[in-house]
């Protein structure tokens, strides 16, 4: 999802500390009953998220607010602990980069939830909660599906940051993410736990 201007707002309730990853949620639109999200990954002061442009990093909460002041209840942006770290944003922009490249983004298939479901695991070893991806998860589990439904969805999220009418009249798959999986990202950082403990014996 896109992001507006920078917000001179202080930003509540968020911890600090280098070591605590936060994860940032702000529901955009309802589907059927199933809410989509955009999801952010919080270090410190800053913002780690996904976009047409590949990882990006701002002040805690900027893609979230578009430049309006901070209000968490108003905006109904939730902001939880995954848990703790000892790796930086610099680490997490380094190790995933490969994965999240500008160009690579896709509405359903490789967004902002698939950078913050692996940006979790790889910082914490933890997944982004199932209901912040549940729907793009179903939407892309049964392609293929009605392409105005896959349109309007990606109209009505994109519609939240940003003007829509230029957006084609059917969703088209980028082909940069149709292979993606977010689970290639979890098993890389397993055998690399794996190989470390075997290191260590």
């Amino acid at each position: 999802m896109g992001a507006g201007q920078a917000s001179t707002g202080q930003a509540p309730s968020l911890s600090t500390a280098q070591d605590v990853v936060q994860v940032a949620a702000t529901q955009i639109l309802q589907v059927a009953g199933l809410a989509a999200y955009h999801t952010s990954i919080i270090l410190g002061e800053k913002e780690y998220y996904f976009d047409s442009d590949g990882i990006a990093s701002a002040p805690a909460l900027w893609s979230h607010f578009a430049g309006i002041p901070y209000d968490l209840d108003q905006n109904g942006t939730e902001v939880f602990v995954i848990g703790k770290s000892a790796l930086s944003g610099t680490a997490l922009c380094a190790g995933l980069d490969t994965f999240f490249r500008r160009g690579s983004y896709d509405i359903l298939l490789k967004n902002c939830n698939s950078f913050t479901d692996a940006a979790c695991y790889f910082l914490t070893r933890e997944r982004l909660p199932g209901k912040y991806n549940r729907l793009e998860r179903l939407l892309a589990g049964t392609r293929p599906v009605s392409t105005k439904l896959l349109t309007a969805v990606m109209r009505g999220a994109i519609a939240g940051f940003g003007d829509p009418s230029g957006l084609p009249q059917d969703y088209i798959p980028n082909p940069e993410a149709v292979d993606f999986s977010v689970e290639d990202i979890v098993a890389d950082c397993n055998r690399l736990d794996a190989a470390c403990g075997k290191a260590a014996l």
